[in-house]
């Protein structure tokens, strides 16, 4: 019988944890974005909101986060168990999340910064915090986006390995 390789329980047990964490924070999330959290004369705000494509970019992005986390929990339980389709499916995962995380910094940089720029104040106390949060906001999305990349190229690059592949191969 072939003995599991390390890497694969590792990257069994994140699948689990990472899709956990997303299935209760993407709803989280969204809520905060769309129902707590009103803009109350913000202007950044009024325009992020009011912006067709960031909404439903934003509400498809979630639903995409919460059917790729199902995947991954999924693969994570099949890998744990030595499945090939789990192997299978946590590289699909991991391409997937790769272009995910691209589109998302082209989103950002595309649709947010230049509606950030257009909707704060010109100066003043309300025009530096604006440009602050716009800041924030640009770094967040796609410093985010480029932190989101380590966790699936990790997951391509190990799931591709010959031990890895040895390990998922039936035994006779």
């Amino acid at each position: 019988m072939q003995q599991r390789p390390t890497v694969v329980t590792v990257f069994g047990i994140l699948n689990i944890v990472f899709g956990a964490s997303a299935l209760i924070c993407i709803p989280i999330g969204l809520i905060i974005s769309f129902g707590l959290m009103q803009a109350h004369g913000n202007p950044i705000l009024d325009a992020l909101q009011g912006n067709r494509v960031y909404v439903l970019w934003t509400l498809i992005s979630s639903v995409l986060g919460i059917l790729a986390a199902t995947v991954k929990i999924t693969a994570g339980i099949g890998l744990l168990k030595l499945q090939a389709w789990a192997r299978i499916t946590s590289i699909g995962y991991a391409i997937y999340a790769i272009c995910i995380a691209i589109v998302s910094m082209i989103m950002t940089a595309v649709v947010m910064v230049p509606l950030i720029q257009q909707s704060h104040p010109a100066s003043g106390p309300e025009g530096a915090a604006a440009i602050g949060g716009m800041i924030g906001g640009i770094a967040g999305g796609i410093g985010g986006s480029c932190i989101a990349l380590i966790y699936p190229i990790l997951l391509l690059i190990f799931m591709t390995r010959p031990k890895v592949k040895a390990a998922f191969v039936p035994q006779v």
